[in-house]
């Protein structure tokens, strides 16, 4: 167990938390969110040590604690050899075994006196073997098996796995650092955005190897469907307060928009209770007679108080402006080939076609090319064989996953900006920059202190100013939080141009992605499912046997038809929408009550407000009687609401993690 008491926090002279008094239960699975700034990767610290508490303590018995730690690795040891010397349990095992055997075989060189080399030998056989179970306990036996098992699962080919970590590029170097994470053993496990520098296969690996992982867990990650499958609670930094929420990203968003709401009719209800008594005080103040009744009223009134309001997290604007007519197909290319050597091509195809307004997904493994394909496309790469033709009219954007690190330290957004446009008005860059989470002085910022998402969020400012028709996206969304994503995700839903992503983020790909393109073992070919289809594929070993979820080798997988199951798994999202119309009917109509008492309860205020009213007693009090009545009522719809989105949101939980969603009509 986890517990905080009136913890305070604060970093730099910023307050991140305060008065957090809050208990998490051992072996829960939970996601820490909130906004850039807030203190999550604090937060961790925290509960490992590494950072002080302004106030109170965190209480826990956790013997072994693992953080994921954000420092790239750096060793000339090969990255399988690496996990293994990160086990300190293991490796002093290890050495006490070693020691021991170095010290019986240097005994039995020397001559044997008779009693005392005995209860010797006897002492040393002891502890050689207590030291061998201990060496058993710390799991030697299998401990490289594991280790090159993570590595694999987390994308490595086997020269990789082979391969010296210093040799290794900075997405590789995060990845030995993720899986040396999940190799040591932990009780506690702090994960800090474990999906940055993982491809969709790799995060759904992980998901799974979360899934198994009986310890206590907290995930950092602007990623909602992967925190949507692991998490079983939702942890959010709230203007420095620690607020819990059950469920993932998806039901805290929606159980926080639904307590914004509650709150603002609430606070519309004090108001309007506060306006009311406000009016009585006013008209009958200077009246002697109604002295009593000024004086009970104004007491009412120091009694009213609104609650502090609740708000969404900042959005920024990422609407795209319209593509514009465009010519068709946008790109074609007969059969041919990719990659960097003639001898040795990375991808072949037969036939690739992007027509006008297609919105295409590229899924497959890191380092099957995906990266080299698009390069391949857009021209900076050329291709090894084969003819590709790009309509020259077209214009063309690509968002490359390096470009966040080309951007020059030592610039703002702004300087970006003019360097790209000399002639172009400071006024009218400003105001393009806000958009994009950089208003007033905040584009003057250099970039070099920015996080990974704020200069995520300038190369695409760059690269959209130019009004694309054809935008090519790799990996868009790896530094961007939530809101960002989410603001990305819409806007890129509703563009009409023609749009090829590659991406991790099941969120992105869902809502903008209508087709998808499948790069496996050298060929580029059409993959008729959906990401639900993709993920069972993968978790059957079909596409790849390494990412299986069984650790035995993967047999050969049986013919099935993708159409049928497909028309299986619609039938059965059919059967249970039919489930689940009821209740949202029933919830339609309770929000539509509350509508309507709403609105009739604004004209009985109304009325109630007007001084002649009361001239006319018998209707002054029907309409409070009626006020009364609509009152209530409202507060049993409230409560039908409440109990009935509940509901739904169960239903949905339970039906998302069995793997179908049902159809919403």
């Amino acid at each position: 167990m986890i517990v905080f008491r009136d913890v305070g926090l604060s970093l730099g002279g910023r307050v991140l938390l305060e008065h957090v008094d809050l208990s998490l239960q051992h072996g829960e699975r939970l996601a820490l969110v909130g906004s850039n700034g807030s203190g999550k990767t604090s937060l961790l610290r925290a509960l490992t040590g590494d950072l002080s508490l302004d106030a109170g303590q965190i209480e826990h018995h956790y013997a072994d604690v693992v953080r994921l730690s954000q420092v790239l690795p750096q060793s000339a040891l090969v990255a399988w050899q690496y996990l293994l010397a990160a086990d300190q349990r293991l490796q002093q095992a290890l050495a006490r075994v070693q020691a021991l055997e170095a010290g019986i075989a240097q005994s039995g060189t020397h001559g044997q006196a008779p009693a005392e080399t005995h209860a010797q030998s006897n002492a040393r056989g002891e502890a050689l073997a207590a030291a061998h179970l201990a060496l058993s306990d710390a799991g030697h036996h299998d401990a490289a098996a594991r280790a090159q098992a993570l590595l694999s699962g987390l994308g490595f080919t086997r020269e990789q796995i082979d391969t010296p970590v210093n040799q290794l590029s900075g997405g590789w170097k995060m990845r030995v650092a993720l899986a040396t994470a999940l190799f040591l053993p932990s009780q506690l496990l702090l994960l800090d955005e474990p999906t940055n520098h993982l491809d969709l296969d790799a995060v759904l690996w992980l998901e799974r190897w979360i899934q198994r992982y009986t310890g206590t867990l907290i995930i950092v990650s602007h990623d909602r469907d992967f925190l949507d499958n692991v998490a079983k609670a939702t942890l959010h930094i709230d203007h420095q307060h620690l607020v819990r929420y059950s469920g993932g990203y998806t039901s805290f968003e929606r159980t926080r928009r639904q307590r914004i709401a509650l709150q603002e009719k609430q606070n519309q209800k004090v108001l309007a209770q506060s306006q009311h008594l406000q009016a009585f005080i006013n008209r009958f103040r200077a009246q002697a007679t109604k002295a009593r009744q000024v004086q009970s009223r104004l007491k009412a009134l120091e009694k009213l108080s609104m609650s502090p309001l609740l708000r969404d997290e900042q959005s920024l604007n990422l609407q795209l402006d319209s593509a514009g007519e465009l010519p068709n197909p946008v790109l074609r290319a007969g059969p041919g080939s990719a990659g960097y050597h003639a001898e040795a091509p990375v991808l072949h195809w037969d036939k690739l076609m992007i027509e006008r307004g297609e919105r295409i997904g590229i899924l497959g493994r890191n380092g099957a090319g995906k990266t080299t394909l698009i390069r391949t496309l857009i021209g900076e790469l050329p291709a090894l064989s084969g003819d590709i033709h790009r309509s020259p009219s077209v214009r063309l954007a690509y968002f490359a996953q390096q470009a966040v690190e080309d951007l020059r330290a030592e610039e703002s957004p702004l300087q970006h900006l003019q360097r790209k446009l000399p002639l172009e008005r400071e006024v009218i860059l400003r105001s393009y920059l806000g958009r994009f989470g950089f208003p007033a002085e905040r584009c003057l910022q250099a970039c070099g202190t920015m996080s990974g998402g704020e200069r995520a969020r300038v190369v695409l400012a760059l690269i959209l100013w130019d009004k694309p028709q054809f935008l090519i996206l790799d990996e868009p969304t790896n530094h961007l939080d939530a809101q960002a994503r989410d603001e990305l995700a819409q806007a890129l839903a509703q563009f009409d141009g023609c749009l090829l992503i590659v991406s991790h983020d099941r969120f992105l790909l869902r809502h903008c992605v209508d087709r998808f393109w499948l790069v496996r073992q050298g060929q580029i070919e059409a993959f008729e499912g959906d990401l639900e289809d993709y993920a069972r594929l993968l978790t059957k070993g079909a596409l790849d046997p390494v990412l299986a979820v069984s650790s035995r080798p993967a047999a050969a997988a049986p013919a099935q038809n993708l159409k049928e199951q497909r028309r299986l798994a619609a039938q059965l999202r059919e059967q249970r929408a039919v489930h689940l119309k009821p209740v949202e009917t029933r919830l339609r109509q309770a929000e539509e009550g509350l509508q309507g008492c709403e609105t009739e309860l604004a004209r009985i205020e109304r009325d109630l407000l007007d001084p002649l009213l009361y001239q006319n007693r018998e209707r002054a009090t029907q309409l409070a009687r009626d006020r009364a009545a609509l009152q209530r009522e409202r507060e049993r719809l409230e409560d039908d609401w409440l109990r009935l989105s509940e509901q739904r949101d169960r239903l949905l939980a339970e039906w998302a993690q069995q793997g179908e969603v049902p159809e919403r009509h």
